[in-house]
C-alpha cells in the first residue's frame, strides 16, 4: 500500500517567484494614494533543515514623513511562527518566519496590520509550503518503478525481491496524489489549517463598551480566498457579534471584553464547520485602563507636633470600571518629606509623609497627587490637618499705654498661646483672672486667637490690677496700670474736597481737637475744628471772575463707639460760623470786594483706625451754610466733604 509518511520527513519548500498570491483589500486605497501596506518573504525558497528560517518585511508605503512616527504594525500566521520583530526604518518592519514542525505539504498565511496615525492598512499574503518527504509503492518484484506527482516524475526506482520500493518526493500544496503508470497512489497527504488570525488589540480592557475588530483570513486547499465560508467562532468570556465578509476570503468580527479582569485573559476560537483540522485561537490580555479615580487612605489622619511616627499614605487607583491599575503617580506636598512610592499590589500604592514639628503657621498640611495619561490626567488633593502640642507658654501683649479706670470702658487684651516648637495653640479653653476689674472666667479662641476684654475698676488715682491667665498647667500674669479718667485732647490734621455738586468745589483743610468726656458717658467726645477753604469760577451773567474764601469755625458734639482694640466708628453734630471773603475781579479791572460772616450747621460720620501712637481717620463732613446778605454767594457755601487725616492723642 503506498504511504507518504505524513510527520517528521517533509523538507518545507517556499516558493516566491510566480507562487506567492497576494490579497491585499487595501488595493482600491493604494490608487488614491492612501497608505498601504507591502508584503515580501525571502529568501524564496526555504529547506527545512538547511535553511532553518525566512524572513517577512513589511513595508508601509504612501506615508508623509511627519506622520512615521506613528506607525506600528502587527503579524498573524496560521501554522508556524514570526518572532524577533524589528523596526528596520519608520515605515519598515522586519519578522522571523519559523516553520512549522509539521513537515506535509500546506499554505502559510502571513497577514499584516499597520496603524498609521489614526488609519489601519491591512494585508496578507499566501505562500505555498512544499514537503519532501517518501512514498512506498508496490510493484512487480525487481521491476523500475517511477511515480509522477503534478507535472514532476521520480524515478525509475528498482523495487526489491517482494515488489516494494521507497520513492523520495516533493509535493506542492493542494496536490493529494500521484500516479505510476495508470495506477493512482494516495499520498496521505493530511488537511491543514486554512485559516489566520488577526485581531485589532491584543490587549483589552475589562468592562470597556468598544469592540475590537477580529480579522479572518481563510483559504481552500489550493490556497484560493474561500467566500462564504461557514466559520464557527467561540469566546470564553466576552462576546461576539455575527461573523461578516468583508473581502473574498476576509472576515471580520466584532469582540466585547468581559467586564470582570478575572484571570486576565480572554480566547477566541475559530473554526470551519466542515475542516477539524482548520482551526485558530487568539488570546487576549483582559486588564485595566488608564487610571481614572485615586482614593487616599491616612493613618492617622491628622498629625501632632511631637509625633515621632510619620504618616502612613496609602493610594488605590482604579480605571473607570472600578479596576484597580498600574499608574505613575506624581505626590507633591506643600511641607514635608515624602518618602517614594511602593507598589503592594496591582492598583495599590504606599508611601510615607515626614512633616516637622514646627508648621511655619501652617495649620493644614496639602498633598497634590497626578497620575493617568496627559490628555486626560487624574488629581486629588488632600488636606492634612496639622495639631499643635500641649501649651508650652502664654504671651499676654502689653498695653501701649495706661487704662482709664473708669469702670466702664472695655480694653482688648490679645493672648498668644503656643506649643513648645511655637506652634499657635488655640484649641484649649483659657482660664483669666485678675485681682479687679472683670475679665471672663474662660475664654474661647476667635479666628485663631485669644482676646480677653478687660473692664477696669473706677479709681481717683494710679493704681495696678494684676492679670493672670492659665491654660492646663502653664501660666502667666502681666500688670495692668491703671489712671484716673479724665479728659483726653486729641489733634487732629485732616485734609479733604467740599462740594456741592452743582456751584461749589474747592480743597478743605481742617484742624480739629477732640476732648473726650469719659467720666460723663463712655465714648462722648467733643470736638472744635477750623478750616480753610476756596473756589474761583467764571460768572455767565457778566464778564468776570468770582473767588470765594472761606475759613469754618465750628463746635461738634459726638459718639465714639469701639469695635474693637483698633476700629472705632464716630459721628457728631454741632454748630459754628463760616467766615468768608467774595472778591469778583471784571475784565476792565475792577475788583468788587464783599465780607460776611454765615452761621453754620456740620454734621460727621467716620471710621477710626488705629495705627502706631494715633489713628487713621476717614470722615464724611456734611456743612450747612447759606449767605444771605451776599446775593452772588446764594447756596455756594455749603456742601459735603470726604477728608482723611492723623488722630494723634496729646493728653
Amino acid at each position: 500500500m503506498p504511504l507518504l509518511h505524513p510527520t517528521n520527513r517533509f523538507v518545507l519548500l517556499l516558493v516566491l517567484s510566480g507562487a506567492i498570491v497576494s490579497l491585499s483589500p487595501a488595493r482600491a486605497a493604494a490608487q488614491t494614494n492612501a497608505p498601504v501596506i507591502e508584503l515580501t518573504i525571502d529568501p524564496p525558497k526555504l529547506v527545512l533543515g538547511r535553511t532553518p528560517h525566512a524572513e517577512v518585511t513589511a513595508v508601509i508605503k504612501g506615508v508623509e514623513s511627519h506622520r512615521s512616527a506613528d506607525i506600528h504594525i502587527d503579524f498573524a500566521v496560521n501554522t508556524g511562527e514570526l518572532t524577533e520583530h524589528q523596526q528596520i526604518t519608520p515605515t519598515t518592519v522586519k519578522a522571523r518566519y519559523i516553520p512549522p514542525t509539521d513537515y506535509f505539504p500546506q499554505y502559510a498565511i502571513v497577514s499584516a496590520k499597520a496603524q498609521v496615525g489614526d488609519q489601519t492598512v491591512r494585508n496578507w499574503i499566501v505562500v505555498p509550503l512544499w514537503g519532501v518527504g517518501e512514498v512506498t509503492v508496490k510493484s512487480l518484484p525487481l521491476s523500475m518503478v517511477t511515480l509522477k506527482v503534478g507535472d514532476e516524475s521520480f524515478g525509475p526506482f528498482k523495487a526489491n525481491r517482494r515488489g516494494r520500493v521507497k520513492i523520495p518526493i516533493v509535493v506542492p500544496p493542494g496536490i493529494r496524489t500521484g500516479t505510476v503508470g495508470k495506477q493512482v497512489i494516495d499520498l496521505k497527504v493530511p488537511r491543514f489549517n486554512r485559516i489566520a488570525v488577526l485581531p485589532e488589540q491584543r490587549t483589552l480592557v475589562a468592562g470597556d463598551r468598544e469592540r475590537t475588530r477580529i480579522y479572518f483570513y481563510i483559504v481552500d486547499e489550493t490556497g484560493r480566498p474561500v467566500p462564504d465560508a461557514r466559520l464557527d467562532i467561540r469566546a470564553n468570556r466576552g462576546s461576539l457579534s455575527s461573523v461578516r465578509e468583508i473581502n473574498r476570503g476576509v472576515y471580520m468580527s466584532e469582540f466585547l471584553p468581559p467586564d470582570e479582569i478575572g484571570n486576565g485573559t480572554a480566547s477566541v476560537v475559530a473554526q470551519l464547520e466542515d475542516d477539524d483540522a482548520s482551526q485558530r485561537t487568539i488570546a487576549f490580555s483582559i486588564g485595566s485602563g488608564a487610571p481614572a479615580e485615586v482614593d487616599i487612605q491616612l493613618t492617622p489622619e491628622e498629625f501632632v507636633a511631637g509625633t515621632a511616627e510619620p504618616i502612613e499614605l496609602s493610594f488605590r487607583v482604579t480605571d473607570t470600571q472600578g479596576h484597580p491599575t498600574r499608574a505613575e503617580l506624581d505626590i507633591q506636598t506643600d511641607i514635608g518629606r515624602l518618602g517614594t512610592a511602593q507598589l503592594v499590589e496591582q492598583g495599590h500604592y504606599r508611601t510615607t509623609l515626614t512633616l516637622p514639628d514646627s508648621f511655619a503657621g501652617r495649620n493644614r498640611a496639602t498633598l497634590t497627587i497626578a497620575t493617568g495619561p496627559e490628555n486626560q490626567p487624574v488629581h486629588r488633593q488632600v488636606s492634612i490637618p496639622l495639631r499643635p502640642s500641649a501649651p508650652a507658654s502664654v504671651q499676654i501683649s502689653t498695653l501701649s499705654q495706661p487704662v482709664a479706670g473708669d469702670g466702664r470702658t472695655t480694653v482688648y487684651i490679645p493672648v498668644a498661646v503656643q506649643d513648645e516648637f511655637g506652634n499657635p495653640v488655640t484649641r484649649p479653653v483659657l482660664a483669666a483672672s485678675c485681682t479687679s476689674g472683670a475679665v471672663p472666667d474662660r475664654i474661647e479662641a476667635t479666628d485663631g486667637q485669644y482676646v480677653i476684654p478687660f473692664t477696669p475698676p473706677k479709681v481717683d488715682g494710679p493704681e495696678h490690677a494684676e492679670l493672670t491667665v492659665k491654660i492646663d498647667e502653664v501660666v502667666s500674669s502681666m500688670a495692668i496700670e491703671l489712671i484716673r479718667p479724665g479728659y483726653r485732647l486729641a489733634i487732629t490734621p485732616q485734609v479733604g474736597y467740599l462740594t456741592n455738586f452743582s456751584r461749589l468745589h474747592s480743597p478743605l483743610f481742617l484742624a480739629e481737637a477732640d476732648v473726650g468726656l469719659f467720666d460723663l458717658l463712655p465714648g462722648l467726645h467733643v470736638y472744635i475744628d477750623a478750616g480753610y477753604y476756596f473756589s474761583k469760577k467764571e460768572l455767565n451773567t457778566v464778564d468776570a471772575r468770582a473767588a470765594l474764601y472761606a475759613l469754618p469755625l465750628s463746635g461738634l458734639v459726638g459718639y465714639q463707639l469701639a469695635i474693637n482694640s483698633r476700629l472705632s466708628l464716630t459721628g457728631a453734630v454741632g454748630a459754628g460760623a463760616v467766615f468768608l471773603w467774595n472778591r469778583t475781579t471784571i475784565t476792565d479791572g475792577a475788583t468788587i470786594a464783599d465780607r460776611a460772616t454765615v452761621f453754620a450747621f456740620p454734621a460727621m460720620v467716620g471710621v477710626n483706625y488705629k495705627l502706631g501712637p494715633g489713628a487713621l481717620t476717614a470722615r464724611i463732613r456734611y456743612l450747612y451754610a447759606k449767605a444771605t446778605d451776599i446775593e452772588e454767594l446764594q447756596g455756594q457755601i455749603g456742601g459735603v466733604a470726604l477728608i482723611v487725616g492723623y488722630r494723634y492723642a496729646l493728653l
